[in-house]
């Protein structure tokens, strides 16, 4: 791995050329007031803000706002990166405008909560020395594991190839090889265990650094209006979080965290058709760190139609052996006191219990076996 010490003396290098610009204006000190307080930028502590009351964090962070920027879904303030002792010794103690300085996007979500954080630089020529000094000093700044960076390069012809580095010195490299206008490059930290990740990122010819969820979210209502929809854009917008598949000539998204609104685990595959245009189906698996016993009481859950689910209407409930219907049951209650009184499927010619939720658009159908909880929507 690269010499910590040489990423921060090029930064130094290069921040301190900036500090020594003057300004007649302002009394010749270098730094040009501004209407605002910028917040140091710690991906840690701000990726504890994902998933909290959107309004509270834009009030609580309010003389950090850069006037004129936010809009109703978006929050903006002013950051810095702060290099450390190197270049802090060469600076008063309000010129914080010495350092990077940044622009921090704070994005709300379909729940009124922080649904993503973006901090990108506001000078450009800072962007490759930002990205060696974020992977190269990755656990300095308690960015969490690495995990490994995902890439793609698009040729002059419009294809594309890309893959996964799996060390950081793979990665570091990568921005001098390529032209960063063609590449999208994602090292990926567990900034916050079983929450988030910490993305530096280049994008579209840029460096940034996302604060993102590290899960799919299982809002049910929404992903019955993804069946038929633009799987492409799916996939796009999911990037980080999963992975295209294909596995005997059929093609899907896997992602392997995924939580619905009672804190349950899953892992998913989002299918398509052999031209990968439309979802046709989304499969999902509950985390196998449930034991049976746990897997009954999150398929009684389901089974009950709990609101905070976001399941849908009750459509019917049947007993299913070998893709066969047996016994049907007029209600969710019906069904909830079959497995009550008969117990969960104990395999061999024991039949799986079947129950339907959803919408008009699209059903859930979640199955009950003897050893497994598996739920479609198709």
């Amino acid at each position: 791995m690269r010499n910590r010490f040489i990423t921060l003396m090029s930064l130094a290098a290069l921040f301190v050329c900036v500090s020594c610009t003057d300004n007649s204006d302002n009394g010749g000190n270098g730094t040009i007031p501004e209407e605002f307080e910028r917040i140091a930028f710690d991906c840690q502590s701000m990726a504890q803000s994902l998933g909290t009351d959107f309004e509270t964090f834009a009030t609580q962070n309010a003389a950090y706002e850069i006037p004129g920027k936010s809009t109703a879904d978006k929050f903006v303030m002013g950051g810095y990166v702060d290099l450390g002792s190197l270049v802090e010794a060469g600076r008063s103690e309000k010129s914080v405008m010495y350092m990077p300085t940044l622009n921090i996007e704070v994005n709300k979500d379909v729940y009124g909560n922080v649904g993503s954080i973006c901090a990108i630089p506001d000078d450009s020529n800072v962007d490759k020395s930002l990205w060696e000094y974020y992977l190269v000093n990755y656990e300095t700044l308690n960015m969490g594991t690495w995990l490994g960076a995902k890439y793609n390069v698009t040729a002059d012809d419009g294809t594309s190839e890309g893959g996964v580095y799996q060390t950081v010195d793979e990665a570091l490299n990568v921005v001098d090889v390529y032209d960063v206008d063609k590449l999208l490059i994602c090292a990926v930290f567990g900034v916050v265990p079983g929450k988030a990740y910490a993305v530096p990122t280049f994008e579209g010819g840029r460096f940034k650094v996302q604060l993102v969820n590290n899960f799919l979210r299982l809002d049910y209502s929404a992903l019955y209006d993804l069946i038929g929809g633009d799987y492409q854009a799916f996939a796009a917008e999911n990037y980080i979080i999963g992975s295209k598949m294909s596995m005997w000539g059929t093609y899907y998204f896997y992602c392997d965290y995924c939580l619905d609104f009672a804190g349950y685990a899953f892992t998913c595959d989002v299918n398509t058709d052999e031209a990968q245009a439309v979802i046709k189906s989304i499969a999902l698996t509950i985390d196998s760190k449930y034991s049976t016993e746990e897997q009954l009481e999150i398929w009684k859950l389901y089974a009950a139609g709990d609101t905070s689910l976001k399941i849908g209407d009750f459509k019917e409930a049947y007993t299913s052996s070998f893709g066969t219907k047996g016994e049907t049951f007029a209600s969710a209650q019906e069904v909830l006191d079959y497995v009550e009184t008969n117990g969960r499927p104990a395999g061999g010619f024991d039949p799986d219990i079947v129950v339907v939720y959803g919408s008009e658009k699209a059903s859930l159908t979640i199955t009950l076996k003897s050893l497994s909880l598996t739920m479609k929507i198709e």
